[in-house]
């Protein structure tokens, strides 16, 4: 995909963003996610930053206006800066933005959240001022499944697993790795009767075979990790550990309540690690199915080359929404 776009803070890695992959991800039809016809990459001339949203560890959030062709659009700039006055770190997040945002750029899903480009702010920088290029998104007013579940007790849960299982089967089709499964990277857009959940956040992502010196995930919710990395540090994920991690997340959605829960996060993926694993009289909720906790089960199964892919993680969960509504 041919950009003029200038990357400033990564320019010197243009090149290996924009280098297309062995396996190119099939592009859904635009009416089928949120895209927005014609929008250039560089959207700074488009938007404007109107408020503070929110901060977390590692990214800042603020609400914007998106302004293309007459109409006016609800987005948000996420900006993932280097750590203040921590020289060292600029380095291996220049790696992770430009890791994000050469898979990002690539997909086109209903179960994905699409990235509509960049936005360049003298705001944010590194390097005596060369602009970091932050990323605009579609506004989520819903939040992220696991508040948005809890908010609505009312709402069936079947649906949106399903949603986040076509999502991340998507990813697996192309050998992309999400490496991040969890129910604060799952949000949910449209409104109702139309809801839909969708996978974001690919900051620790990878393209198997591709990502040679950018594979390596070292952020991680260890409550959600794969038991197989709950020691390491710096570990390469799989596609087996993705379908771990969520088979976790799907517990959560389902349930209202995390794994182990009564644990605290390093001590629940100490005690997976150890042959621990969630039990289903923890877990009572109305759409849980002897069927539902045997795919949980194989799911989280210690031994990654057991776990099913994802292609027959996606058929169980349809059959057994589709049974639950006749």
């Amino acid at each position: 995909m041919a950009s003029t776009t200038d990357y400033r803070a990564l320019a010197t890695r243009k090149d290996w963003v924009l280098a297309a992959p062995k396996k190119i991800p099939e592009q859904r039809a635009p009416g089928l996610y949120d895209h927005i016809e014609g929008l250039p990459e560089d959207l700074t001339s488009v938007v404007k930053r109107t408020r503070f949203r929110l901060m977390t560890s590692s990214t800042i959030v603020f609400n914007a206006e998106l302004t293309f062709q007459g109409k006016t659009h609800d987005v948000v700039i996420r900006v993932t800066p280097p750590h203040d006055g921590v020289p060292e770190d600029v380095e291996p997040k220049m790696q992770e933005i430009a890791r994000e945002l050469k898979i990002w750029r690539l997909l086109r899903h209903p179960n994905i959240l699409q990235l509509h480009g960049l936005f360049f702010d003298p705001v944010f920088h590194v390097n005596k001022g060369v602009q970091l290029p932050t990323l605009i998104l579609p506004l989520c007013e819903n939040d992220d499944v696991a508040r948005f579940l809890k908010e609505h007790p009312e709402m069936p849960r079947l649906p949106f697993l399903v949603d986040v299982a076509h999502g991340l089967e998507h990813l697996h089709k192309y050998d992309i790795i999400h490496a991040d499964m969890k129910p604060s990277n799952i949000f949910v857009r449209g409104s109702s009767p139309n809801f839909r959940a969708v996978i974001s956040d690919f900051g620790c992502s990878k393209i198997l075979g591709e990502l040679e010196t950018f594979g390596y995930s070292f952020g991680k919710t260890y409550r959600y990790c794969a038991p197989e990395h709950a020691r390491e540090r710096g570990w390469i994920a799989t596609k087996e550990s993705d379908v771990c991690s969520l088979s976790l997340t799907m517990l959560t959605m389902v349930s209202g309540k995390e794994p182990l829960a009564d644990l605290e996060d390093t001590d629940a993926t100490t005690a997976m690690h150890g042959g621990g694993r969630p039990q289903c009289q923890d877990h009572p909720c109305l759409e849980m199915s002897d069927s539902l906790w045997t795919l949980l089960e194989a799911c989280w199964q210690a031994a990654p080359e057991s776990r099913p892919g994802m292609e027959y993680v996606v058929a169980q969960l349809v059959a057994i929404s589709t049974q639950r509504t006749l």
